[in-house]
C-alpha cells in the first residue's frame, strides 16, 4: 500500500525519498530524524535535504522542543493547495512564455495564440515596440475600449505606456468613434500630455458604429484583437491575415472624417490649463 503511495506522489513533483519521508511521517507523527530513518529504512545522514525541501513547500514542519528537534507532516490537502498555487502561478507565467516563443518565430509562419489575462493584455500591447522608428501600426478602437482600459490599469500603467509608445516613434493610424474627444476629455493633465506629439492619424465613424469593446492591432504580418472586459487578446501571425484587415481599416477610413488628434489634445490640455 505504502508503495503504491510513494509511487503516486512521484507523479506531483515529489522525489522517491521525499514521498517515503512523507508518508512515513504520516503515519508517525511527530518523530526525530533517527526515528523515522529507521522506518523508511534509510540513512539518517540523507534525509536532511529532502526535509528541508519539503519544509520550504509547506508539507511537513520543523519542531524544536528544547535542545531536540522533531519533524511531522501537515494535511495532506497542503499538497493540493501547493499544486494550485503552482498552477496559478504558471498561468501567470504563461504568457511570457507564449510572448517569447512568439518573438522568435520567422515572420512568414502562420500562428494564434490566446492570452486570458492583464498580463496577456499588457506583453500583446508591447508587441508595438518590436517596430522600427516610422514604422506603421493600423488600428481600430471601440469607444467603450477607453474605459474598461482605465478600470484595468491605473493612471500610471496608461502614461508609461503611451509615454513608450511616443519614444518608439511608430506611426498610427486608427478608426476611432466620433466620440473620442469626450474620452480623452475625462483623462487627467499628466495623461493627456503623455498623448500628446505621438505621430497619429485618426479617422472618425459614427458613434453607434463603434460602441464596443475592442481593439484591433495591425502591423507587418500580425493582427492583434484585444477586449479588455474580458482581459483577452489574440495574436494572429499570417500575411494574408494581416493585408485582409488593412483592406478592411482602409474602405473604413474611406468613410471617415480625418482629423489631427494632436492638434485636438492640445486645445484639450489649454482648455484644462485656463481652468
Amino acid at each position: 500500500m505504502n508503495n503504491d503511495l510513494e509511487k503516486e506522489l512521484t507523479k506531483y513533483g515529489f522525489s522517491p525519498k521525499e514521498s517515503k519521508i512523507y508518508i512515513g511521517l504520516l503515519k508517525l507523527g511527530k518523530v526525530r530524524v533517527s526515528e523515522l530513518a529507521r522506518e523508511i529504512k534509510l540513512p539518517r545522514t540523507s534525509l536532511y535535504l529532502p526535509l528541508e525541501e519539503l519544509e520550504k513547500h509547506g508539507f511537513i514542519n520543523k519542531i524544536r522542543i528544547g535542545n531536540r528537534s522533531f519533524w511531522e507532516a501537515n494535511s495532506p490537502k497542503s499538497i493540493l493547495r501547493h499544486m494550485k498555487e503552482n498552477t496559478s502561478g504558471l498561468q501567470m507565467l504563461l504568457p511570457n512564455l507564449e510572448n517569447l516563443a512568439f518573438s522568435n518565430k520567422k515572420t512568414d509562419g502562420s500562428e494564434l495564440l490566446f492570452y486570458k489575462s492583464k498580463k496577456g493584455l499588457e506583453l500583446a500591447n508591447s508587441m508595438i515596440f518590436k517596430l522600427k522608428s516610422n514604422e506603421r501600426v493600423y488600428s481600430i478602437q471601440g469607444s467603450r475600449t477607453v474605459e474598461f482600459q482605465k478600470q484595468k490599469f491605473s493612471t500610471n500603467e496608461i502614461i508609461e505606456w503611451q509615454t513608450a509608445l511616443k519614444k518608439s516613434n511608430v506611426i498610427g493610424e486608427a478608426i476611432v468613434g466620433e466620440d473620442v474627444l469626450d474620452s480623452i476629455k475625462g483623462l487627467d493633465i499628466n495623461a493627456l500630455n503623455a498623448h500628446l506629439d505621438r505621430k497619429m492619424i485618426a479617422y472618425l465613424l459614427p458613434k453607434q458604429m463603434m460602441d464596443f469593446d475592442a481593439q484591433i492591432m495591425v502591423f507587418r504580418s500580425t493582427v492583434i484583437i484585444m477586449v479588455f472586459e474580458k482581459d483577452l487578446a489574440i495574436v494572429i501571425n499570417n500575411k494574408d491575415i494581416t493585408q485582409v484587415f488593412i483592406n478592411l481599416i482602409k474602405i473604413a477610413e474611406s468613410f471617415g472624417r480625418k482629423v489631427d488628434l494632436n492638434a485636438e489634445i492640445g486645445k484639450i490640455i489649454e482648455n484644462k490649463n485656463k481652468n
